[in-house]
């Protein structure tokens, strides 16, 4: 389904969201490769009808693997979780880029829905604009992995219309 406003994909107050971010966070997108890592329920507290997502430890050594054949200096992380935001930020230290968006950690039997349900009023849009600017600026890397399907990931390989040079997306039973 593609979905078409007037004024084209996103309002404006959207677009110049992407594009400040843009210019902080994913300087050099064609020296980038996109990471994706989904973590918080799905990883924690898994639904039956999610995919089952690598660990922030399998996307590392991935990374690490793919380092001497793919041509990339730096990494764009998104995600949602703040321990894998943590985790990645701390083995990559300068190399890795990510968003200022706000990060999450679930407890166990707990949906990140639920702590998306505790926004305060009117910070929708900062919540929706969060996800789309991520999911953007992944799209916009010269390779891509990630953890596992979902979401985010159809919609990153929708915006980027095949022109990733390189691309994992880990496939777990």
């Amino acid at each position: 389904v593609q979905l078409i406003w007037p004024q084209g994909i996103f309002n404006e107050p959207i677009q110049n969201y992407i594009q400040e971010r843009s210019r902080r966070f994913l300087p050099m997108p064609k020296r980038t490769l996109g990471v994706l890592i989904r973590g918080t329920d799905y990883i924690k507290n898994p639904l039956p009808n999610h995919k089952k997502h690598a660990s922030v430890d399998m996307v590392i050594e991935k990374i690490q693997e793919v380092e001497a054949t793919w041509d990339f200096d730096w990494l764009y992380l998104a995600t949602e979780d703040e321990e894998i935001c943590s985790k990645m930020a701390e083995h990559f230290k300068e190399r890795i880029r990510f968003t200022d968006q706000k990060r999450y950690t679930v407890k166990p039997g707990q949906l990140l829905v639920e702590l998306h349900g505790n926004k305060e009023e009117g910070k929708g849009f900062l919540l929706g604009a969060e996800y789309i600017c991520s999911v953007y600026l992944l799209s916009q890397c010269n390779s891509l992995i990630a953890s596992g399907e979902c979401g985010a990931l159809t919609e990153a390989f929708r915006e980027n219309s095949g022109k990733y040079e390189h691309v994992y997306v880990f496939e777990l039973t």
